[in-house]
């Protein structure tokens, strides 16, 4: 099982994504900023050695960001949203995937910008609250939206939809 939790910044998704690992006992990815200019590279190859390992995984964060980031902040995609579909097709055909989309209403957000001292960004978090979205609509794998409160009940719930994974 490959679950991944994208979203804005200050969401949620790193508490849950360790939340997730930690009861599911599952490996946890998380990659930052892409490393090269390769997509296949930066996301499968990471997914492919766990899950042929026979490991479930957890990804904070995963490819549906380099669909986002680069247009908030004017910089070049490293993948098209052909490349994108195709990743899931590979990633579908190694073992049932979940898109996790957290949200956080802005307010939340804005709390989390003035703690982590990052009001500077607000602006760019908000504008790609609405870029995940759309970008998530476009993904052709099982997704849910949820706030960082249910994503275990959810993913929970979606796991019990699926054949049984087995580990090693």
């Amino acid at each position: 099982m490959i679950v991944i939790l994208e979203g804005t910044d200050g969401v949620g998704k790193t508490t849950a994504a360790h939340q997730l690992a930690v009861g599911n006992h599952s490996a946890l990815l998380h990659p930052g900023p892409p490393k090269s200019d390769d997509p296949i590279r930066e996301y499968l190859y990471p997914l492919a050695r766990l899950v042929r390992a026979g490991y479930d995984v957890v990804c904070d964060r995963w490819h549906i960001g380099e669909m986002v980031w680069p247009h908030v902040f004017g910089r070049v995609p490293l993948m098209t949203l052909s490349q994108m579909h195709g990743l899931e097709d590979v990633m579908k055909a190694m073992s049932p995937t979940l898109l996790v989309h957290v949200v956080a209403d802005v307010g939340w957000l804005e709390s989390i910008a003035k703690y982590r001292q990052d009001e500077e960004n607000l602006t760019q978090t908000v504008k790609a609250m609405a870029a995940f979205t759309n970008v998530i609509k476009q993904s052709e794998l099982d997704a849910i939206t949820c706030t960082r409160h249910n994503v275990i009940e959810e993913v929970t719930s979606w796991k019990s939809t699926q054949s049984t994974h087995q580990k090693p």
